[in-house]
């Protein structure tokens, strides 16, 4: 069984795969910072999201698609 300590990486429910490496390695470090213990790849999903504009253009394309 793991030990967890404040500090500790937080295994994610899934078990993701590195996309760097390929082994089921990936923790949650932060809410939004996944580390791979293997390889050390790491990627902040809060900067991944789209910028304000896109998304609302995209969203009306696709409101006047759907409609």
């Amino acid at each position: 069984m793991l030990a967890q300590t404040p500090d500790s990486h937080h295994l994610h429910p899934h078990h993701i795969a590195c996309p760097h490496c390929g082994h089921h390695t990936v923790v949650v470090q932060d809410e939004n910072i996944y580390v791979c213990l293997r390889c050390g790849w790491r990627r902040n999903i809060a900067s991944e999201a789209l910028p304000l504009p896109l998304a609302i253009i995209t969203t009306i394309l696709l409101l006047v698609i759907l409609l």
